[in-house]
């Protein structure tokens, strides 16, 4: 976590879950999982048109993009409140 941001307690434990699960780097397979894309190929569409919800990084000499567990543990604490009519 960056310095001087405050943590908040659900955001440290989404954060270990996420570690738990996937590691500290993500990739765009494992990205899809999470954010529930329904293939992996959606979420490098979503990618492209920047409408991804996380930041996603490149690594010299490897292929792909990769996530930092910490940005989407923190992309959990962004989603925005949706209210909803009767069902």
């Amino acid at each position: 976590m960056p310095a001087g941001k405050p943590v908040d307690e659900s955001e440290e434990s989404v954060l270990s879950h996420i570690r738990q699960r996937y590691g500290q780097i993500l990739d765009m397979r494992q990205i899809a999982e999470f954010y529930k894309y329904p293939t992996v190929e959606a979420a490098r569409k979503a990618r492209q048109r920047g409408k991804l919800p996380v930041a996603v990084h490149r690594f010299p000499g490897k292929r792909g993009y990769f996530a930092r567990a910490e940005d989407v543990a923190e992309s959990i604490g962004n989603m925005v409140d949706v209210q909803c009519g009767p069902v």
